[in-house]
């Protein structure tokens, strides 16, 4: 007897309004992140994240939480571009 077993998330069942909003597929498993509060959406990850004096620090990877943003930091940004091979 063969039975199939699906691995996934527990449904959520909660009606919080920081449970409803939007974040993004992947949310964990990066080697490296800088952690923020900025108001990102999923669906603008990708962009600059820079500091209060206007200096580069990461690129923004993730939405985790309505208080929590993911950004890969400048300098593992600059070995993936230097290493692209």
């Amino acid at each position: 007897m063969v039975k199939i077993i699906r691995i996934g998330s527990f449904p959520n069942m909660s009606n919080h309004a920081a449970d409803r909003m939007d974040k993004s597929g992947r949310r964990d498993g990066f080697p490296t992140v800088i952690p923020h509060d900025a108001d990102l959406t999923p669906e603008n990850c990708g962009g600059p994240l820079f500091d209060l004096e206007g200096k580069f620090v990461g690129l923004n990877i993730a939405r985790n939480s309505r208080v929590r943003s993911y950004a890969i930091p400048a300098s593992r940004v600059k070995e993936l571009i230097t290493n692209k091979d």
